[in-house]
């Protein structure tokens, strides 16, 4: 629990830092300290678009929490994140995905003579491939997860490879599978 919390915890840091930012600035010159990254816009570019990938994997983390979560349903929440990733954030060149990037660029256009796309591109598919790899084992077993879920809409030949790997005697479960959806009084109560 405490590492959860953390973890959320981060976020909000960044997102608060990044919006005290300038006072920050005003703090460490009125003691006569430099930092040089407060004033670097790439390294400031750089928080911003942490702040908000942050908050993404934030989103995600809490849709994966609680109670009566089936496995289905929790493969879709990871599986649209990380479609989220190649079809929404890797092409958002607008920022609209990345709303501290966006305000951080609004407030000072400049910054964006300094900034190369490929730099967060290169992360966001990066974290992609990390997904992909992460959740490989678990999404062969997609098609068992659905038929938990909703059995009489999953054809057995789709479960053969999986019930081969969990099941001794596979045979006689895709026998009891295909006489389950069969069943009329059974479709009728789920």
């Amino acid at each position: 629990m405490h590492n959860e919390v953390r973890w959320l915890s981060q976020g909000r840091v960044l997102e608060r830092f990044l919006s005290l930012l300038h006072q920050i600035r005003e703090f460490t010159a009125s003691k006569g300290r430099v930092e040089p990254e407060l004033e670097n816009p790439e390294w400031i570019m750089k928080l911003a678009f942490l702040t908000d990938l942050t908050c993404h994997l934030n989103a995600l983390n809490l849709k994966l929490q609680g109670r009566d979560k089936h496995p289905a349903a929790m493969l879709g929440v990871v599986t649209a994140f990380q479609n989220k990733i190649t079809s929404l954030f890797i092409p958002d060149r607008q920022f609209v995905h990345f709303p501290s990037l966006k305000k951080t660029t609004l407030d000072n256009p400049e910054m964006l003579q300094s900034f190369s796309y490929d730099t967060f591109e290169n992360a966001l598919k990066d974290l992609g491939k990390a997904f992909e790899s992460r959740f490989m084992d678990v999404m062969k077993y997609k098609e068992f997860f659905t038929f938990i879920e909703t059995p009489f809409n999953v054809h057995v030949s789709t479960l053969s490879p999986i019930l081969a790997e969990l099941c001794p005697d596979r045979g006689s479960v895709e026998s009891e599978i295909v006489e389950l959806q069969a069943n009329e009084t059974l479709k009728a109560v789920l």
